[in-house]
């Protein structure tokens, strides 16, 4: 399912997936990793834009995965239901990645790189993801993240030609203004570009039981904290028991990418945090 900014669904997605887990390294696959932005870079990106007062679009790629085309030779069984009758017995020799694959992946990101690079644009040496072409007036830049393009440029007329030559080449969602990405929703004003997380956050306060109660407060899970008392290792096997998994709103928040010094090891304090994040962003503390 694919879901908006506010949390309903858009569509639905059915797919055939290779079984990748029975893929065996160095016979069936090399290579499987694929650069992907950081979110670093896209807030440094966002926060560029802003500075210069640019629009940000955003595009996406559909079945980006069934364009990478294969270094390797693959064979899979054919699917359930839809053998060729009288031929059973026989495999399908893929000719592109399929989903599933362990070098899928990979293989979508050699093909994007590619063509990136026949359109003019030059990769950063230090993010792999970020892409950037000036050709005269003309100066774009675009981050991706697997099939999630988000490009932005000082005249919206080369956004445009952008577009178009993406879509000449790949089937292609145009989004529009980017609004919603990884989960962080995205306003663009004059001069400024501000991101939030309120559908986020609810979400987690309906899972973690940390809604707003009758009387306006917040109901803390209380177990969950008491068993972390400030230790990582605390903190990490509570997490094995499940007791206190990522679905715990605190957890979620101070895990979350608009919070990464938490990341390192998260403890008591930072679980205190993320509860009066939550609380404040239902405005009930």
């Amino acid at each position: 399912m694919k879901r908006d900014e506010r949390g309903a669904i858009v569509k639905y997605k059915a797919r055939l997936v290779a079984h990748g887990f029975v893929q065996r390294e160095g016979i069936d696959f090399e290579e499987v990793f694929a650069p992907v932005a950081r979110m670093e870079s896209i807030r440094l990106l966002l926060a560029m834009a802003a500075a210069k007062d640019w629009r940000i679009h955003h595009l996406d790629v559909k079945s980006m995965f069934l364009n990478g085309e294969l270094a390797e030779t693959v064979f899979i069984k054919q699917a359930l239901g839809f053998a060729v009758k009288g031929a059973e017995h026989k495999v399908l020799k893929l000719r592109k990645a399929l989903y599933g694959l362990r070098q899928a992946p990979r293989a979508w990101n050699a093909k994007l790189d590619a063509t990136l690079g026949e359109l003019g644009f030059t990769r950063c040496a230090t993010e792999h993801a970020l892409y950037m072409r000036r050709r005269g007036k003309e100066e774009l830049v675009v981050g991706v993240y697997v099939d999630d393009l988000i490009v932005t440029g000082a005249r919206a007329e080369d956004i445009d030609r952008f577009k178009h030559e993406m879509a000449a080449r790949f089937k292609m969602s145009d989004l529009g203004m980017l609004s919603y990405y990884l989960g962080v929703e995205v306003r663009q004003g004059k001069e400024h570009i501000s991101l939030g997380q309120r559908a986020y956050v609810e979400k987690l306060l309906q899972r973690g039981d940390a809604v707003r109660d009758s009387d306006g407060g917040v109901a803390e899970a209380k177990q969950a904290q008491h068993r972390c008392e400030g230790r990582r290792d605390a903190l990490v096997e509570h997490r094995r028991s499940a007791a206190l998994p990522h679905s715990y709103p605190a957890g979620h928040c101070v895990c979350s990418w608009l919070c990464p010094p938490f990341h390192g090891g998260p403890a008591r304090r930072s679980l205190d945090g993320g509860q009066e994040v939550a609380a404040l962003r239902q405005g009930v503390a």
